[in-house]
């Protein structure tokens, strides 16, 4: 390290011998403090991302497999929102998951 540091004292002098050197002050401007980024919500455009057209057949393949069953389903329409297309963690079964979607 000691090379190291007597090469770049040499350089130094020699900027310095020839006017060169220059002493510089940083500058630092404030950013201002951004707000927080938060999602607001699901706009139009992602609708279609998310509903999906089941028949019924599916429809109660789903529910019977979820313990949802209960002889209502014929009022739900075949047109549903789909919250969790890849559910490879199992959430879509979660009782926060299920409650949060109830609101919807």
């Amino acid at each position: 390290m000691a090379q190291w540091d007597a090469l770049v004292d040499a350089a130094l002098g020699e900027l310095a011998s020839r006017s060169l050197l220059r002493a510089t002050r940083p500058i630092a401007l404030a950013l201002p403090a951004a707000p927080p980024e938060t999602f607001p919500g699901p706009g139009p455009w992602d609708r279609a991302a998310v509903e999906i057209r089941l028949d019924r057949a599916t429809l109660r393949q789903w529910l019977a497999e979820g313990g949802e069953a209960s002889g209502q389903e014929e009022e739900l329409g075949e047109k549903l929102i789909l919250f969790s297309g890849n559910d490879y963690m199992g959430l879509s079964s979660h009782p926060a998951v299920r409650e949060a979607a109830s609101k919807v």
